[in-house]
Parts: structure tokens; sequence; C-alpha cells
């Protein structure tokens, strides 16, 4: 038994031994043709790539968060001059090139909105003498418009100490793989993805999008590529898959920012489902850029999106069998500082 034990390891050193010569060769090439691939899409897309209205409002929300920061510090000194005369630029070059679109975007009359707010601001604290604030002012009294659903600026935020329902939420979620037959309704996706709006994002440049599938033939799809796909009820799942938006992104520096925000924004989404009733299971989606790019295609997914995570979903069923998928102890997880 011993010698058979010894055999067997050793021949499986040299089976590894020649998977290193053979095979990582061939599997490193297929990663730098991976990674080369998505640096050419975040090349051709990303925020300052380009001057399309999606990337001038992701600067324009950059410019407002920056703002907002300075808002919330309790300084006695001027700030937000430089912040101020790049927004007014960008707002310029929106509404030159996209004038049909300012009343109807949240970007620009943020950037508006705040902008006003910052004019208040600098009278409330005497900075009103400055050649920047002159500027400001005399471009939104030029640029009338109304701002009653935008909310800019900062606020006291108050804790709650006896609100503990989160912790029932998170506590009772489990992975869930079979569903009622019962479709899910619009009034409940609606309201919980109008939650998961409240996710943190980088300088709250919201560059998640939430995609819905009900139509089985995109199911289907879906179901053919993504991985971990056994035992799921595949007739009665709803898909729904998130992804980031290339034009968020602001260089090499932020090229993993998009799979940050939207494991974010995904997590935030499948609390607020469980919340309503609806189980969920997060799918894997593994796959190479060509793989994914067609399947944008078949699901309607523009091309300067990458597909961050898909999630399966459906309403509960009164019973239902699960994993007991044991977690590790806090003190495995949780490393303290001396």
């Amino acid at each position: 038994m011993l010698k058979f034990s010894s055999i067997s390891i050793k021949g499986y050193k040299f089976k590894r031994k020649l998977d290193r010569c053979i095979k990582l060769p061939k599997r490193a090439l297929g990663l730098y043709r991976e990674y080369f691939r998505d640096a050419n899409k975040l090349l051709k897309y990303y925020m300052y790539g380009s001057d399309k209205r999606k990337s001038i409002e992701y600067k324009i929300l950059m410019d407002v968060h920056s703002l907002e920061k300075g808002m919330c510090m309790t300084t006695e000194t001027s700030f937000g001059y430089k912040k101020c005369q790049n927004l007014l630029f960008h707002l310029n070059l929106y509404n030159e090139m996209y004038s049909k679109f300012v009343e109807s975007s949240t970007p620009f009359l943020m950037g508006v909105a705040i902008l006003v707010r910052w004019i208040e601001i600098s009278e409330e604290r005497g900075w009103s003498k400055t050649q920047v604030y002159l500027t400001v002012k005399k471009w939104i009294e030029a640029n009338p418009y109304s701002l009653k659903s935008v909310r800019v600026g900062s606020y006291l935020h108050e804790y709650n100490p006896d609100n503990r329902d989160y912790d029932a939420i998170i506590r009772s979620r489990a992975t869930s793989r079979l569903y009622s037959n019962r479709p899910l309704t619009t009034e409940d996706i609606e309201a919980c993805v109008e939650l998961t709006l409240s996710t943190p994002s980088a300088c709250n440049r919201q560059m998640c999008k939430i995609y819905s599938f009900s139509n089985q033939s995109k199911k289907d799809k879906l179901s053919s590529v993504l991985t971990g796909t056994t035992g799921l009820d595949k007739q009665n799942i709803h898909y729904f898959v998130i992804t980031y938006d290339i034009a968020a992104l602001g260089g090499v520096g932020e090229r993993n920012q998009g799979y940050f925000n939207s494991g974010l924004f995904a997590m935030n989404f499948v609390n607020s489902l469980h919340s309503r009733g609806i189980g969920t299971c997060f799918m894997q989606f593994d796959s190479t850029v060509k793989l994914e790019n067609k399947l944008k295609l078949d699901l309607g997914i523009s091309d300067d999106e990458r597909i961050a995570v898909a999630i399966g979903a459906g309403y509960y069923l009164d019973e239902s069998i699960i994993p007991c998928s044991q977690r590790k102890r806090v003190n495995e997880i949780l490393v303290m500082d001396e």
C-alpha cells in the first residue's frame, strides 16, 4: 500500500512537470490574449477617450461629487474653485453637443444644482468677491433650469440604533435554485432597483445597469453560457444581468473599478429582492471576450458595457431544501492590528 502511494505521488509530480512544460505556456497565452482584448476595450470606451454624451455625464458626476465632499467639511476656507471651473467647462460642452438632453439628464441638472448651492455657501461665508464666484453666478443667471427634483450638497444623517431589521434580512438570505411558477411583477422589480440605487459607487458615477430577462429564448441563451446551472429551475427562473459602463472608468488605475462597483450593486440588489420574498442565485459568468461579445449582441447589451454579474431569481417556494453552506468563524476572517 505504501509502495503504491509512493508510485502514485511520483507519477503525479511527473504529470505536473509535464503540464507546466506543455499546458502552462498555452494557458499563459490565453490569459495574455484576454487581457489584451480587455485593454483594447478600455482604450476604446473609457471616460477620457471620448466626448460621447455619457462620458461627459460621468465627468460631471465626478465634479459634483468633489464639490459635495467639500461641502461636508467644517473648514472656513473657501473651496472648489478648480472644480467649479471644470464643471462649467463640462456643462458648456454638454450643452453645446447634446442640448436636447439637458432637461432630462440627471447628471447635467445635478451639475447646475451643485453650482447653485456653491454660490449660496459662498455668499453665506463671505466668499463672493472672487472671479470664479462671479463667473459661476453669471452662468447660473444665464442658464435657468428647473431643479426641483434634484438633491445635491450635504445633509445631516442621524443613525437610529433601534433599527435592526437589516440583521434579519442578512442572516435569513440563502441561495435559491428552485422558484415558484409565479412571474416576478414589474412593481417588485422596480421597487428593488430603487433600493439598489442607494449603493455606494466610485465618485457617485453610478456606472452599473440591471438588465431583466423573462423571455424564454433569452433565458435559454444565458443558461447555456453561465456556470453552475445544475439543479437550477430553468423554466421558472427570471434572469438579471448586471453590467458596468466602460465610459465611467478613468484609465488603467481603475481597470477593476467596474467589477468592484458591480459587486456592491449586485449584493444590495439581491438583498432587496430577498426582502420582497424573491430568492436568488449568483451565477458565474466564466467567459472569453469573444463569448461575452456574442452574448451581449444576443441580449441587446451595448458593446461599451461589460457583463459583471448574472443573477437567477424567482419568488420563493413555501418550502425548499438548500445547502447548509457553513461559514467560517469570525476569528478566521477578521485580522485585528495589535
